[in-house]
């Protein structure tokens, strides 16, 4: 769990404090792909993929992440600045979407399902689907 700038691991069962890592302002955290992921949904906050046994941010990027989806080849951000696909294992973006097809700032949901990214506009009350190419 995280509060403002401290993830917190805890034992599943009495819900006591195992340790904490400081991180920077994180608002979201996920789990897929074997870690656990932290970001901000401000833009350019950051998100990182830390290893669960150690706590330690094992990748990083720049992006920002409403929401993480995951495939099997990469995991995918609803960012301010569109739909961004990163490397699971380093962190680095891999794909970005085209600013021209980016329906606005505010992706909230985003999916995957077979070779389609599924992004939720609620600002416009739209949903966007692409293509997953390559």
């Amino acid at each position: 769990m995280t509060s403002g700038m401290t993830l917190s691991k805890l034992d599943p069962t009495s819900l006591s404090l195992r340790a904490s890592t400081l991180l920077p302002l994180v608002t979201d955290i996920w789990f897929g792909d074997g870690a656990l992921w932290a970001a901000s949904d401000q833009p350019d906050g950051g998100v990182l993929r830390i290893d669960p046994s150690s706590g330690c941010v094992v990748a990083q990027t720049t992006s920002d992440a409403i929401q993480i989806a995951f495939s099997p080849a990469a995991v995918w951000l609803s960012a301010a600045a569109g739909p961004t696909a990163l490397d699971p294992n380093t962190g680095v973006i891999r794909a970005t979407t085209a600013p021209s097809s980016v329906l606005s700032g505010d992706g909230a949901g985003i999916a995957v399902v077979g070779n389609e990214v599924w992004v939720c506009y609620a600002d416009l009350g739209k949903l966007q689907r692409l293509q997953i190419i390559g």
